[in-house]
């Protein structure tokens, strides 16, 4: 019996393994193109998240290479959609809800700086929802056309978004810390 549990575990880690050098050569094939046209982004695009429903593992990397290409996004609206999707995806798969909680807000600030129709506030609404799973809150936030700014104040918006995004995730981490020991504590009769 502990033979074949053996087994089964092997071929997890054998698959787990396989799943994770997938995407790593998806990414150094998708870097050695360097800064990719905004069709080669699509697909790259396409295929990480394709990678990510088959593997259902988020490679470090990935997030360094989405970070890398975000750029290109800004301004085109589907390269926008299919970021956001693939950051939704990863925040999904994540185990820590800081990690799943920052990446569902990179995701929502991808899709805010297209102008609202329906299809962006129902994907905006689908991260919200994703969000309440982890149990954090995600403010509105001011509309701002990132596209309208020149490269100097796009920059600095970049800069003191990703300062944003790091506080609001380590303020949403202690909530959800301070939420999850109240539920305990409550479970257990104390106040």
């Amino acid at each position: 019996m502990w033979l074949k549990r053996s087994i089964s575990g092997f071929a997890l880690a054998d698959s787990l393994s396989a799943q994770i050098s997938g995407m790593d050569g998806l990414l150094t094939q998708f870097e050695a193109q360097g800064r990719p046209r905004p069709d080669q982004l699509q697909n790259n695009l396409a295929q990480i998240s394709g990678s990510l429903r088959q593997g259902g593992v988020v490679n470090p990397r990935l997030r360094g290479y989405l970070n890398g290409v975000q750029g290109i996004a800004g301004g085109n609206r589907g390269l926008g959609l299919a970021m956001s999707g693939i950051y939704r995806q990863i925040g999904g798969l994540e185990s820590n809800p800081q990690m799943a909680w920052l990446n569902y807000r990179n995701a929502y600030l991808l899709l805010n700086q297209f102008p609202i129709d329906n299809q962006i506030r129902g994907e905006m609404q689908e991260i919200r929802r994703s969000v309440e799973v982890v149990q954090a809150r995600m403010p509105e936030l001011p509309k701002l056309d990132w596209s309208t700014l020149d490269a100097a104040s796009q920059t600095e918006y970049d800069a003191v978004m990703a300062r944003y995004i790091s506080v609001s995730a380590a303020a949403s981490s202690v909530e959800v810390t301070a939420e999850t020991m109240r539920r305990s504590m409550a479970n257990q009769g104390l106040s």
